[in-house]
Formats: C-alpha cells, sequence, structure tokens
C-alpha cells in the first residue's frame, strides 16, 4: 500500500502542493480563479479519458503476457490521446462564439494540460497494475519534485500566466519519468499509431461507460465551488474555500488509496457475495476511522485558532472544520462505490450519481449566492450526506449482495470476458 501512497500522492498531491505553494504569494483573488481552473481542468481529464486509467489498472494485472500487456497500453493511451484531442479543438471551435472573458481565455488556454494529465494517469494505472509501483517511485518522485518546482517559480514570476505554462512543463515533466521506467513496454508497441495497436469499439465502449460514473462523480464533488462561481461570489470568498478544500484533500487522498487497494481484493472474491460483503464492511471501517481523525484535528486546529493563535486565515479553518465533519459521510459513498466498481455496475453508480447531480445542484447554487463561502461549506455536507444515502439506499434496494451469485467468472478479466482483444 505504501508504494501505491507514494504513487497516488505524487501524481494528485504534486498538484495539490504546488497550488498550496501558490498561497505563499498569490492574492486570493488569484487563488481562487487558479482554483477555479482546476476544478474545470479536472473534470475535463476524466471526460476526455474514456476509462482509460481505471482499465489500465484492472487488465494490466489481469494479463500474464508482456506482449498483450504492451499492446493494452497502447490501446488505453490511443482512446484517450484521440478523445482528448478531438476535445481540444472542439474547445478552441466553441471558443470563438462565446464571450470574450479571461476566464474562458484562461481555460481554453491550459485545457490541452488534460492530454499529459490522461496519459500519465494511464501509465501510473498500468504500473500499478503490472505491481511495479515500487520501482518506478524513485524516478516519480524526483520528477514530481521538479515538477512542483516548474509550477511554483513560473507562478511566482509570471502569475496566473506563468502558472498556466508551468501545468504544461510540469506534466510533460512526469510524463517523460514515466515512459523511460515503462520504456521496454513501449518498444514493443512502436510506433504507438500502427494499426495492430488500434482499440476495438468494445473495450472504447466499456471504457466510456466506466468513465461516465466517474465524470458525473467529479461534477457531484465540485458542485460547491462550482456554485460558487456561477453566483459570481467573490473571488477571495472562492480563495477561502478553496484552500479549505486543498487541505481536506489529504485526507481525502488517504481514503482514495484505501479504496483503490481494496478494489482488487474485492474483484477476486466477487464471485461469493458474503465475502464482498465482509470486504464492504471493513473499508467502511477503515475510511470512517480516517476521516474521524480528519475531525478531530480540524477541531483542535480550529479552538487554538480561535483562543491562540488568531491568524489571518480563520475563515478557511472555519470552513476546513464544517466541510470535515463530511468525511465520514463521504467515506460511505466512496467504499459503496468501491463495490459497484468491482461488480461492474458501471451504469447503477452513474444513475446514483446523476440523481446526487439533480438534488444537490440547487442548492449549492442557493446556499453559495446566499452565504458565499459558509455557505458552499454547507453544500458540501449536504452533498456528502445525500450521497451517502443514495449509495446505501441503492445497494439496499437493489438486491446487489443478497440472494445471488454473479459467477465465479465475475474476477477474469475484462479483456477476456467480452472479447475486447
Amino acid at each position: 500500500m505504501f508504494s501505491v501512497l507514494i504513487l497516488t500522492m505524487c501524481i494528485q498531491g504534486g498538484i495539490i502542493a504546488s497550488q498550496l505553494f501558490t498561497t505563499l504569494y498569490l492574492t486570493s483573488s488569484e487563488v481562487g480563479v487558479i482554483r477555479a481552473l482546476e476544478s474545470i481542468l479536472s473534470i475535463l481529464v476524466l471526460g476526455v479519458s474514456f476509462g482509460a486509467p481505471s482499465l489500465a489498472i484492472r487488465e494490466a494485472a489481469a494479463h500474464a503476457d508482456d506482449s498483450e500487456r504492451a499492446h493494452l497500453m497502447a490501446r488505453l493511451l490511443i482512446i484517450e490521446l484521440v478523445a482528448g484531442g478531438v476535445t481540444f479543438v472542439v474547445l478552441l471551435t466553441i471558443q470563438r462564439f462565446l464571450p470574450n472573458t479571461e476566464t474562458i481565455r484562461l481555460v481554453s488556454r491550459v485545457a490541452a494540460v488534460a492530454l499529459l494529465t490522461n496519459s500519465v494517469r494511464v501509465l501510473a494505472g498500468f504500473a500499478q497494475g503490472l505491481q511495479i509501483t515500487t520501482q518506478v517511485s524513485i524516478p516519480l518522485i524526483v520528477s514530481t519534485t521538479a515538477s512542483m518546482a516548474i509550477v511554483t517559480v513560473s507562478a511566482y514570476s509570471f502569475g496566473i500566466g506563468g502558472w498556466v505554462v508551468g501545468r504544461y512543463v510540469g506534466e510533460a515533466t512526469v510524463l517523460l519519468a514515466f515512459v523511460f521506467c515503462l520504456r521496454d513496454y513501449f518498444r514493443k508497441v512502436f510506433p504507438l499509431f500502427s494499426r495492430k495497436n488500434l482499440p476495438s469499439k468494445s473495450l472504447v465502449i466499456l471504457g466510456f461507460t466506466a468513465n461516465l460514473a466517474l465524470v458525473v462523480r467529479l461534477v457531484c464533488d465540485n458542485l460547491p465551488i462550482l456554485g460558487m462561481t456561477a453566483a459570481k461570489v467573490k473571488p477571495d470568498q472562492i480563495g477561502y474555500f478553496g484552500i479549505a478544500t486543498l487541505v481536506l484533500m489529504a485526507p481525502t487522498l488517504l481514503m482514495a488509496v484505501t479504496s483503490q487497494v481494496e478494489l482488487p481484493r474485492i474483484v477476486t472474491v466477487a464471485h461469493d457475495l458474503l465475502r464482498v460483503t465482509d470486504r464492504l464492511r471493513r473499508l467502511t471501517r477503515a475510511l470512517a476511522k480516517i476521516g474521524g481523525l480528519c475531525i478531530a484535528v480540524s477541531l483542535l486546529a480550529g479552538i487554538v485558532n480561535r483562543l491562540i493563535l488568531h491568524i489571518s486565515y480563520t475563515a478557511t479553518l472555519d470552513i476546513l472544520v464544517v466541510i470535515s465533519l463530511a468525511l465520514p459521510l463521504r467515506g460511505i459513498a466512496l467504499s459503496v462505490g468501491t463495490v459497484f466498481m468491482a461488480l461492474r455496475h458501471y451504469r447503477t453508480s452513474m444513475y446514483v450519481n446523476v440523481a446526487e447531480v439533480m438534488l444537490t445542484s440547487v442548492p449549492a447554487y442557493v446556499l453559495a449566492r446566499t452565504f458565499g463561502a459558509y455557505g458552499a461549506a454547507a453544500a458540501f455536507l449536504l452533498g456528502s450526506l445525500i450521497s451517502a444515502i443514495l449509495h446505501l439506499g441503492t445497494l439496499r434496494f437493489s438486491g446487489m449482495l443478497g440472494g445471488h451469485s454473479i459467477g465465479a467468472g465475475g474476477h477474469r478479466p475484462l479483456l477476456q470476458d467480452r472479447g475486447l482483444d
């Protein structure tokens, strides 16, 4: 688990850390702009990936032949590169018909980062599936450190414009490190865009279905800050809330890694629903412990600040205390969502997430418009409660874990099961 944690922290934590560094020398308004752009970029990253990173983890582990693994890697890279390239061209075309605002200009400039980010995510998933995360850890740590330095120095020197350039150069640095570590697999499929590396229609459809559920999930997670942006809340308010959510990403990242480690274990016992239920309970308890610890630390920090420190980011700490209360609820939704993925109920996961968006989008906007950052914090807590209720309710009333078995072949490779080779 430690090497997987390092892998995830480098890929996701590097971006988070570079944003935190910007709070030391940029204004709260500039930080708010960067957080809004990162939220939009994160949606783009998931939206154009077609589920390639998720499939990379499962399929690399399911295939024993290195040649098959190499072709799988190439097919998944082609899927996300083509999808991302088409999306970027469409965005540039649409931009000409939209108002020439600063936000739209910045989004169009940073959108192509999604191509680099998704390539990194596919190769990271591939390395995890191969169980070689220990071997790639040192090159990844070095490249991530260099990436953070590039983004930080660029933003410090040239502001938001420098941050945009730094994101491109920094992401490319990490991608090159992965290509170096997996160079033997790239040699097997060179040139990448050869006919034998083209993905099948079935693989594309499967990835699209899995990814659609993740995209809607990401929209759910970003509804509070998107609601603030739509309500035209002052940038400094977005900055306060954005910094609080950045801090909360540390325990959120740990929860995600815990679920990611548990996912293949659930897949291997998918034919035995009693064992799946036991794994679900273990995962839920583990995530609840992480959430409870974060609540305790946040409350302690808030009390110490109110009584002793009185730092300038008091509003941020207050918001952090409120949104940390949502972690146990988010842990419940995450654990159930992990089971949905392990049992391949991608459509069920998507329907649950769509229902959550429909139930929470209007309250998120109204609360943000009325109470600013504090309203967004309340929307964050409300959305987490609704998410937990929807996930548990769906799991309970669908009978997914009771009264039947999904078959002994439930853990076989997806490419084998569905004829995707």
